[in-house]
């Protein structure tokens, strides 16, 4: 995914937080204006979270913009 050291830190910290919940709410926050070269970061983003936390739910405002990209294809 192309990510720092600390944010690799962040993340995992993050991932084992929410593994300690059998079925884990993540609110998702964001922008209505993405930058086009940050999509993909995105889609990746979601596809790690959702393949790290089967269970986990996955709440937005369903506000158009970085919501509308936050999607897992399976």
């Amino acid at each position: 995914m192309g990510i720092s050291v600390d944010q690799e830190e962040c993340l995992q910290t993050f991932l084992q937080q929410a593994r300690k919940h059998e079925r884990p709410i993540i609110l998702l926050e964001g922008t209505r204006k993405v930058p086009e070269n940050e999509v993909n970061r995105l889609h990746d983003l979601a596809t790690l979270l959702a393949d790290s936390l089967p269970a986990a739910v996955f709440r937005s405002g369903n506000a158009q913009g970085s919501d509308s990209y936050f999607l897992v294809h399976s």
